[in-house]
């Protein structure tokens, strides 16, 4: 696993209250950070989608977890990897409106390379926000 910019135990704080109801989140451009995994462990979200469009990094992150989930005892449903280019397609299987959160520590800015990925990006993540979400 690799933290870019900051580790997710520094972003308890900022996450710990929110949101109060619907906990699911939606990581985008998770690569190989464990972000996912601290949101289902330390703060209790019930489901978790990292998004990246390296499928090898998300393979390895979903081997990882299942071993962790054998050890631990930890729902494997609840933390879902899936590979999505935000230049070219939508999020499978994100449902219209259905996370409370959205997360993005870097994917945002390297899209601003691109012609069409940023544009896409915020509309995909616009259509996967709930009402109330952040």
């Amino acid at each position: 696993p690799f933290e870019w910019l900051t580790s997710p135990a520094s972003l308890r704080q900022m996450l710990a209250d929110f949101p109060k109801g619907n906990k699911r989140a939606l990581h985008i451009g998770s690569g190989s950070s464990t972000l996912g995994e601290f949101l289902v462990e330390e703060l209790s979200y019930v489901k978790v989608l990292d998004v990246d469009k390296d499928e090898e990094t998300l393979q390895r992150m979903k081997q990882r977890w299942h071993d962790r989930c054998l050890k631990t005892g930890v729902d494997e449903s609840r933390l879902q990897h899936v590979v999505a280019d935000f230049a070219s397609s939508s999020i499978e299987p994100a449902d219209v409106a259905s996370f409370s959160l959205v997360l993005d520590k870097s994917t945002l800015d390297c899209t601003l390379c691109s012609e069409n990925a940023t544009a896409s990006l915020l509309l995909e993540v616009y259509r996967c926000l709930a009402a109330g979400g952040v």
